[in-house]
């Protein structure tokens, strides 16, 4: 049943490191221990439904940041969501391979594995995105998150006359997806570090533990 399901899983999380367990008692450990997992190595799919659990009913501030929104802002809690493309694929925000220009500090010990430099996107957005500059990520990223196609357009424009090479698929991927999720990356003022990523890492973690605590039967604030 579901309530034994929800046994097991808190036993799990509050039982010491030697029985097999996260030793988790609340939120700011669960904070502290995910935030600094290299989680995308550990288990992309886990990856995947933290992000899923964060992204839920979450909506952006000006200064790039994710917060709790209201009721139905934006589900992605759902069966549809979960097989639905645009959330199909993790991408890492600093690629996995350090192309110049990235801070070196993501770099060392995997950091880049971290739930803080890992979103969600289509398989073929993520390809295009792929190794580009942070500078040239963080607009892609707005182009994804543009609420109409004209405003997309505009963003891949003034990227093309700043001689960044965009082929006819970049343009039909960017300015044909909906994605408002990626909005608030569009919003983060550079650098994109490691201090960058602990704190989005933490958002995350936060959020996701919000949505993951009330179906446990553990408070999403303590």
């Amino acid at each position: 049943t579901a309530a034994t399901i929800r046994a097991i899983l808190v036993s799990r999380l509050k039982a010491d490191r030697a029985e097999g367990g996260a030793n988790i008692t609340g939120k700011q450990e669960w904070i502290d221990k995910v935030v600094i997992q290299p989680l995308y190595d550990v288990n992309t799919t886990l990856a995947r439904f933290l992000l899923l659990l964060a992204f839920h009913d979450s909506v952006d501030t000006d200064d790039g940041k994710l917060v709790a929104g209201k009721e139905g802002s934006h589900a992605t809690l759902t069966f549809n969501a979960w097989t639905d493309d645009r959330y199909l694929t993790v991408e890492h925000i600093a690629p996995q391979s350090k192309p110049n220009g990235w801070a070196s500090d993501l770099y060392q010990d995997e950091e880049f594995e971290r739930l803080g430099n890992l979103t969600l996107l289509p398989l073929n957005a993520n390809q295009s995105l792929s190794d580009r500059l942070w500078e040239h990520k963080r607009k892609l990223f707005g182009a994804l998150a543009a609420t109409t196609a004209a405003e997309a357009v505009q963003i891949l424009e003034q990227l093309k006359a700043s001689g960044v090479d965009l082929s006819k698929v970049a343009d039909s991927i960017h300015s044909g997806h909906y994605l408002p999720h990626v909005r608030a990356l569009s919003k983060v003022t550079p650098p994109w570090d490691l201090t960058a990523v602990d704190s989005r890492g933490r958002e995350l973690a936060d959020l996701a533990w919000r949505r993951l605590a009330p179906w446990l039967d553990l408070s999403p604030f303590a």
